[in-house]
């Protein structure tokens, strides 16, 4: 067996201008030169169809974006989640609280279809930016969609063939908990987790979770040991990307490691949990200090 599950943080969306039958079309049009496609095996004139041949054979999950523009009509479907929620007397459903989306972007029909999984990639960093947190459900069009990582988590409980059942608790103030699989992990009201960044000896937030090149990998000097029964995400750590993210700890964190971090921050169950009241509580104590330091000066 190879790697458990692989949660690819790529949006792939659009088709590869690289595929020789788009190259084809385009020189026709450019030159007005029709190159034969007989030229080619047929099943190299399709990069996309390629790609999707591989990822079929693999336990994968792609990406999808959710969006704020509603001009972002998906092209493929979404998958139907397999979501149920245990309600308290009087508790809203879970989709009243997650973060909603007015569009959707979705990989390639042909990619979806091989799927066996969609998690969407969105983070989005706290009001002084920086990215402590990620959300496990957004909402598009009144359906539910998991995040890249806890969908990638939930193929892997799955034995990689389908992603676990969820189960999420509600409460009148929002949701509580999710379960799926032997899993269980808590949730703020409004449907994020908090991640708990390791570092190394030397301080070092990134490099925590091992790296390879696909380079490598494809050249065989990746052992196949390395990534046995592994989740994997595939993804970009360059800076010309601009996937990289202020965290706490680290100014350039690759945003790929954050899917890695919080899978690692569910399975080691070091989780940080928010206790409804201490925002209030934040604010009594600032206002205590200030009425404090009005009176001593």
């Amino acid at each position: 067996g190879g790697v458990s599950a692989v949660g690819v943080d790529i949006l792939m969306s659009e088709p590869d201008r690289t595929s020789p039958a788009i190259m084809l079309d385009q020189i026709k049009k450019d030159f007005n030169v029709d190159i034969k496609r007989t030229v080619f095996p047929n099943d190299l004139l399709d990069n996309d169809r390629m790609l999707a041949n591989v990822l079929s054979q693999v336990p994968v999950v792609m990406s999808a974006f959710v969006s704020n523009s509603s001009y972002d009509i998906p092209m493929s479907s979404l998958p139907a989640l397999r979501l149920s929620e245990i309600r308290a007397p009087g508790a809203p459903p879970l989709a009243e609280f997650v973060p909603r989306g007015l569009g959707l972007t979705m990989p390639l029909d042909v990619l979806t279809r091989v799927s066996r999984g969609i998690g969407f990639m969105n983070a989005e960093g706290d009001v002084d930016g920086l990215f402590r947190r990620l959300p496990l459900f957004m909402v598009y069009d009144g359906k539910i969609v998991p995040g890249l990582a806890l969908a990638t988590l939930s193929l892997a409980a799955g034995g990689g063939e389908k992603m676990s059942q969820f189960v999420v608790r509600m409460d009148i103030d929002g949701p509580v908990s999710v379960k799926f699989s032997d899993i269980t992990i808590p949730m703020s009201h409004e449907g994020s987790l908090p991640v708990l960044f390791r570092r190394k000896a030397d301080g070092n937030a990134t490099d925590v979770y091992p790296k390879y090149s696909a380079c490598d990998i494809i050249d065989g000097w990746v052992s196949p040991d390395s990534l046995k029964g592994k989740i994997a995400f595939v993804g970009s750590t360059v800076a010309g990307l601009k996937d990289l993210r202020p965290t706490p700890f680290d100014n350039t964190y690759p945003g790929l490691e954050l899917h890695a971090a919080l899978v690692d921050t569910i399975l080691s169950e070091r989780f940080v949990t928010v206790p409804p009241w201490q925002p209030g509580a934040e604010f009594l104590l600032t206002l205590a200090v200030g009425l404090l330091a009005i009176l001593l000066f």
